[in-house]
């Protein structure tokens, strides 16, 4: 389990298993599990906890992470990532690094990998310096 941060003072952490990540937010119900399964009564008790609001905030979070992460990974590309729109009312890059108490004027790392943040908020691969030769 990680923390990614907050919603509303609540902390956001998320995990992962078989079916990919989830949030102590919002977990996925699978139609394959019987429904008095463990993890669909878990599922079903984390929509009564939470407001819809929360959870949005929680998925916005966590949606950006999991891009993020993708990047980080070599799964997509700063390209792919830049040009995908998580949808109206998501967490910007900054604001998701910002909740992280990263300075978002300044490289980064994320999965070991370096990153920066343009002026407009796109997303910049750094080279390691064992990837730059010198001539």
């Amino acid at each position: 389990m990680k923390n990614i941060g907050t919603v509303d003072g609540i902390p956001l952490n998320i995990f992962f298993d078989s079916y990919g990540m989830n949030t102590n937010f919002s977990t996925a119900i699978h139609r394959d599990d019987p429904v008095n399964s463990d993890r669909n009564r878990f599922a079903f008790l984390l929509l009564d906890k939470y407001t819809t609001a929360q959870r949005a905030k929680a998925d916005s979070l966590s949606g950006r992470f999991q891009m993020l992460y993708s990047v980080a990974k070599g799964d997509i590309s700063v390209k792919q990532y830049n040009e995908t729109d998580l949808g109206s009312g998501a967490v910007s890059t900054a604001e998701f690094l910002t909740s992280l108490g990263i300075d978002v004027s300044k490289p980064f790392s994320f999965n070991n990998k370096s990153f920066v943040l343009d002026s407009k908020g796109s997303l910049h691969a750094l080279l390691q310096s064992s990837q730059l030769s010198l001539q």
